[in-house]
């Protein structure tokens, strides 16, 4: 039978080069399927909330995204014999940016696994703790009050197309301060348009980590040029004496 330089017969060559093609073509395949694939991005914090605004950049572009601290209502400051009604709450920089909304006014404090997406409620104010001084008000209101592991779910724009995704904390108030929050970090969807649970963070706990999905066949097939590079070995290889 002819051979050719690698000493393979020529039936051997027109299979390994039909392989190599199929590989290739199952490795394009696979390039662009990633590049579809959505993914969901989780920055970690520790951050805990006392005084001071903090200001969240939701997917780490360098542009705030949205602000949370206190803000206050009423004849606050010197007027003394006034009302001064104080929220605790998150607030979206720009109008799209937006929180979803719970009873009232106040913004849901969503449980892990809800979901945020399409069809879900939201606004750009709202608040998560509202202390009212005022009698028609008069005390503490609000989704909020002394809770732990709840997330606020999120929507804002990335090159004009919606994105959902979630802010979360580790408890909201403690003690006689309904106004401490401490958070665990907050995650967005890549995919515009695309649901997100309430706490997903992808398969890693990294400070920016992003999901990875699990083999697929085109993976699992694009590992055949491993079995080439064998094949072509033993086909080199001196026989055995």
């Amino acid at each position: 039978m002819r051979q050719n330089r690698k000493g393979m017969s020529l039936l051997d060559e027109v299979l390994e080069r039909r392989m190599l093609l199929y590989v290739l073509a199952a490795g394009t395949a696979l390039a662009g399927a990633s590049i579809a694939q959505a993914k969901v991005v989780f920055t970690r914090t520790n951050i805990v909330y006392r005084s001071s605004t903090i200001q969240i950049d939701l997917n780490n572009d360098g542009n705030i995204d949205f602000d949370f601290g206190v803000s206050e209502s009423g004849w606050c400051g010197s007027m003394s014999n006034g009302y001064c009604n104080h929220f605790l709450d998150a607030l979206g920089l720009q109008p799209s940016n937006q929180i979803e909304k719970g009873l009232n006014r106040g913004q849901a404090a969503l449980m892990a696994g809800a979901n945020i997406g399409p069809g879900d409620v939201f606004a750009n104010s709202g608040y998560m703790v509202l202390v009212c001084t005022a009698p028609s008000c008069a005390g503490t209101h609000g989704s909020w009050i002394n809770v732990a592991d709840r997330f606020l779910g999120v929507k804002f724009l990335i090159n004009g197309q919606v994105h959902y995704g979630w802010i979360g904390f580790r408890r909201v108030g403690e003690k006689l301060s309904p106004f401490t929050a401490r958070f665990s970090g907050w995650a967005y969807e890549t995919e515009p348009n695309k649901p997100i649970r309430a706490g997903d963070r992808g398969e890693s706990d990294d400070s920016a980590s992003v999901y990875s999905p699990e083999p697929t066949s085109l993976q699992l097939l694009a590992l055949g040029h491993t079995g080439i590079a064998d094949r072509q070995r033993r086909i080199a290889a001196p026989p055995q004496s």
